[in-house]
Protein backbone atom coordinates (compact mmCIF):
# COMPACT_ATOMS: atom_id res chain seq x y z
CA UNK A 1 0.00 0.00 0.00
CA UNK A 2 2.64 2.19 1.04
CA UNK A 3 4.64 1.38 -2.15
CA UNK A 4 1.41 2.32 -4.55
CA UNK A 5 1.20 6.21 -2.25
CA UNK A 6 4.83 6.82 -3.50
CA UNK A 7 4.34 6.05 -7.38
CA UNK A 8 1.03 8.16 -7.15
CA UNK A 9 2.81 11.47 -5.33
CA UNK A 10 5.89 11.05 -8.19
CA UNK A 11 3.43 11.12 -11.15
CA UNK A 12 1.46 13.97 -9.28
CA UNK A 13 4.81 15.83 -9.15
CA UNK A 14 5.68 15.24 -12.42
CA UNK A 15 3.08 16.50 -14.21
CA UNK A 16 3.02 19.08 -12.28
CA UNK A 17 6.61 19.86 -13.41
CA UNK A 18 5.98 19.57 -17.13
CA UNK A 19 2.57 21.48 -16.58
CA UNK A 20 5.29 24.71 -15.20
CA UNK A 21 8.00 24.03 -17.94
CA UNK A 22 5.38 23.98 -20.82
CA UNK A 23 4.31 27.86 -19.06
CA UNK A 24 7.55 29.26 -19.28
CA UNK A 25 7.97 28.22 -22.35
CA UNK A 26 5.26 29.76 -24.03
CA UNK A 27 5.29 33.14 -21.87
CA UNK A 28 9.20 32.99 -23.61
CA UNK A 29 8.14 32.88 -26.62
CA UNK A 30 5.59 35.28 -26.52
CA UNK A 31 7.81 37.84 -24.90
CA UNK A 32 10.13 40.21 -26.13
CA UNK A 33 13.62 38.41 -25.58
CA UNK A 34 15.85 40.70 -27.76
CA UNK A 35 17.91 43.40 -26.48
CA UNK A 36 19.94 45.50 -28.98
CA UNK A 37 22.50 48.22 -27.44
CA UNK A 38 24.61 50.60 -29.00
CA UNK A 39 28.69 49.79 -27.87
CA UNK A 40 30.27 52.16 -26.40
CA UNK A 41 32.64 54.60 -28.82
CA UNK A 42 36.26 54.87 -27.64
CA UNK A 43 37.67 57.79 -29.50
CA UNK A 44 36.70 59.79 -32.43
CA UNK A 45 36.25 57.10 -35.11
CA UNK A 46 32.78 57.87 -36.16
CA UNK A 47 32.35 54.75 -38.11
CA UNK A 48 32.14 52.90 -34.77
CA UNK A 49 28.85 54.56 -33.86
CA UNK A 50 26.82 52.05 -35.61
CA UNK A 51 28.10 49.18 -33.73
CA UNK A 52 25.96 47.05 -31.71
CA UNK A 53 25.91 44.48 -28.63
CA UNK A 54 22.70 42.23 -29.15
CA UNK A 55 21.85 39.25 -27.71
CA UNK A 56 18.62 37.00 -27.23
CA UNK A 57 19.13 33.66 -24.79
CA UNK A 58 22.24 31.76 -24.83
CA UNK A 59 23.03 34.07 -28.08
CA UNK A 60 25.39 37.18 -27.36
CA UNK A 61 27.43 39.31 -30.75
CA UNK A 62 29.36 42.25 -29.68
CA UNK A 63 30.46 44.59 -32.11
CA UNK A 64 27.57 43.69 -34.89
CA UNK A 65 27.45 46.55 -37.40
CA UNK A 66 23.45 47.34 -38.06
CA UNK A 67 21.72 50.33 -40.13
CA UNK A 68 18.74 51.91 -38.38
CA UNK A 69 15.85 49.47 -40.45
CA UNK A 70 18.37 46.49 -38.78
CA UNK A 71 18.07 48.11 -35.61
CA UNK A 72 14.19 48.52 -35.49
CA UNK A 73 13.96 44.51 -37.02
CA UNK A 74 15.77 43.49 -34.36
CA UNK A 75 14.13 45.15 -31.89
CA UNK A 76 10.65 44.33 -33.33
CA UNK A 77 11.43 40.48 -32.79
CA UNK A 78 10.73 37.73 -30.65
CA UNK A 79 13.99 36.45 -30.74
CA UNK A 80 16.33 35.14 -33.60
CA UNK A 81 19.16 32.84 -34.08
CA UNK A 82 22.26 32.40 -35.75
CA UNK A 83 22.51 30.57 -39.24
CA UNK A 84 26.19 29.87 -41.21
CA UNK A 85 26.34 28.34 -44.11
CA UNK A 86 29.46 27.88 -46.59
CA UNK A 87 28.77 28.61 -50.52
CA UNK A 88 31.11 26.96 -53.31
CA UNK A 89 31.48 28.88 -56.69
CA UNK A 90 31.10 32.00 -58.43
CA UNK A 91 28.74 33.40 -60.87
CA UNK A 92 30.08 36.15 -62.80
CA UNK A 93 32.77 38.44 -62.67
CA UNK A 94 33.44 42.24 -63.68
CA UNK A 95 35.86 44.55 -63.78
CA UNK A 96 36.28 46.94 -61.46
CA UNK A 97 38.04 49.98 -61.54
CA UNK A 98 41.32 50.84 -59.91
CA UNK A 99 43.07 53.43 -61.33
CA UNK A 100 45.06 50.83 -63.10
CA UNK A 101 45.48 50.31 -67.33
CA UNK A 102 42.97 47.47 -68.38
CA UNK A 103 44.94 44.58 -68.33
CA UNK A 104 48.46 45.49 -67.04
CA UNK A 105 51.39 43.56 -66.62
CA UNK A 106 52.11 41.83 -63.58
CA UNK A 107 55.16 39.46 -62.27
CA UNK A 108 54.75 36.35 -60.07
CA UNK A 109 57.46 34.96 -58.63
CA UNK A 110 58.23 31.04 -58.48
CA UNK A 111 58.61 32.08 -54.23
CA UNK A 112 54.94 33.40 -54.32
CA UNK A 113 53.19 30.51 -52.61
CA UNK A 114 49.64 31.89 -52.79
CA UNK A 115 50.49 32.02 -56.68
CA UNK A 116 51.36 28.00 -56.32
CA UNK A 117 48.48 27.42 -54.62
CA UNK A 118 46.12 29.05 -57.29
CA UNK A 119 48.01 26.92 -60.15
CA UNK A 120 50.14 30.30 -61.36
CA UNK A 121 53.30 29.34 -62.81
CA UNK A 122 56.02 32.07 -62.24
CA UNK A 123 56.31 34.45 -64.91
CA UNK A 124 54.75 37.65 -66.14
CA UNK A 125 51.42 38.18 -67.38
CA UNK A 126 48.40 40.73 -68.45
CA UNK A 127 45.53 40.73 -65.52
CA UNK A 128 42.61 42.31 -65.35
CA UNK A 129 41.37 43.91 -61.69
CA UNK A 130 38.01 42.16 -60.97
CA UNK A 131 35.02 41.32 -58.72
CA UNK A 132 34.54 37.78 -58.12
CA UNK A 133 30.07 37.45 -57.54
CA UNK A 134 27.95 34.77 -56.56
CA UNK A 135 24.87 35.25 -55.42
CA UNK A 136 22.31 33.04 -52.50
CA UNK A 137 18.92 32.41 -52.01
CA UNK A 138 18.05 32.78 -48.27
CA UNK A 139 14.55 30.92 -46.66
CA UNK A 140 13.02 34.43 -46.15
CA UNK A 141 14.08 38.28 -45.81
CA UNK A 142 13.48 38.27 -42.36
CA UNK A 143 17.37 38.02 -42.30
CA UNK A 144 20.16 40.68 -41.28
CA UNK A 145 23.87 39.75 -42.87
CA UNK A 146 26.59 39.55 -40.52
CA UNK A 147 30.58 40.13 -41.39
CA UNK A 148 31.73 36.87 -40.96
CA UNK A 149 35.40 38.04 -43.12
CA UNK A 150 36.91 37.27 -39.64
CA UNK A 151 36.26 33.51 -40.54
CA UNK A 152 39.64 33.74 -43.27
CA UNK A 153 42.88 33.63 -42.31
CA UNK A 154 45.35 36.46 -44.26
CA UNK A 155 46.86 33.01 -46.41
CA UNK A 156 44.13 31.37 -47.34
CA UNK A 157 43.02 31.09 -51.14
CA UNK A 158 39.63 30.54 -50.78
CA UNK A 159 37.98 33.95 -51.02
CA UNK A 160 39.87 37.22 -52.39
CA UNK A 161 40.10 40.85 -50.76
CA UNK A 162 37.45 42.34 -49.37
CA UNK A 163 36.31 44.95 -51.73
CA UNK A 164 35.78 47.68 -48.66
CA UNK A 165 39.26 46.86 -47.39
CA UNK A 166 41.56 45.79 -49.48
CA UNK A 167 44.74 45.18 -46.90
CA UNK A 168 42.34 42.01 -45.90
CA UNK A 169 40.34 38.70 -46.88
CA UNK A 170 36.63 38.22 -47.20
CA UNK A 171 33.81 39.90 -49.07
CA UNK A 172 30.68 42.24 -49.00
CA UNK A 173 27.76 41.94 -49.40
CA UNK A 174 23.85 43.40 -50.46
CA UNK A 175 20.32 42.30 -49.80
CA UNK A 176 17.59 42.36 -51.90
CA UNK A 177 14.43 40.85 -50.37
CA UNK A 178 15.87 36.98 -50.10
CA UNK A 179 18.50 37.04 -52.61
CA UNK A 180 21.96 38.25 -51.48
CA UNK A 181 24.52 38.71 -53.52
CA UNK A 182 28.48 38.51 -52.62
CA UNK A 183 31.66 40.15 -54.12
CA UNK A 184 35.02 39.45 -53.44
CA UNK A 185 38.31 41.05 -55.33
CA UNK A 186 40.74 39.22 -56.91
CA UNK A 187 43.43 39.65 -60.13
CA UNK A 188 42.04 37.95 -62.86
CA UNK A 189 44.92 36.34 -65.57
CA UNK A 190 44.06 36.36 -68.95
CA UNK A 191 46.97 35.87 -70.49
CA UNK A 192 50.54 35.32 -70.70
CA UNK A 193 53.10 37.76 -72.02
CA UNK A 194 53.50 35.67 -74.97
CA UNK A 195 50.15 35.16 -75.77
CA UNK A 196 48.50 31.88 -73.83
CA UNK A 197 45.36 32.50 -72.47
CA UNK A 198 45.36 31.26 -68.50
CA UNK A 199 42.48 32.59 -66.68
CA UNK A 200 43.52 31.84 -63.52
CA UNK A 201 42.79 34.67 -60.10
CA UNK A 202 44.71 35.84 -57.20
CA UNK A 203 44.90 35.64 -54.04
CA UNK A 204 41.44 33.14 -54.64
CA UNK A 205 41.69 29.97 -56.64
CA UNK A 206 38.42 30.01 -58.03
CA UNK A 207 38.26 26.32 -57.93
CA UNK A 208 38.25 26.18 -54.46
CA UNK A 209 36.23 29.22 -53.69
CA UNK A 210 34.47 29.41 -50.71
CA UNK A 211 31.58 32.25 -49.12
CA UNK A 212 31.38 31.90 -45.67
CA UNK A 213 27.87 33.82 -45.56
CA UNK A 214 26.43 34.07 -41.88
CA UNK A 215 23.66 35.88 -40.70
CA UNK A 216 20.47 36.41 -38.55
CA UNK A 217 17.03 34.61 -38.80
CA UNK A 218 14.70 36.61 -37.05
CA UNK A 219 11.13 35.45 -35.34
CA UNK A 220 7.90 37.87 -34.67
Amino acid sequence: MLSKKIIYVFVVVLLASCTNENSELTVEKNSNSVVVVPMSVTGACASDADLYHIECGRIILDNVKLSDKEVKQLKAAVGFDTVSVDISGYSSWENWESGRGRPYSRAFSSSDRTAQQCGIAAGVYLVEDVYLTQTYTLPSNLVIILDNNAEYSTSTTTIGWNPDNLSTRGFKSSLSDSTVTMQTAAFLLEYTTDGKQTYRTYPVNIFNIVWKLKYLRLFY
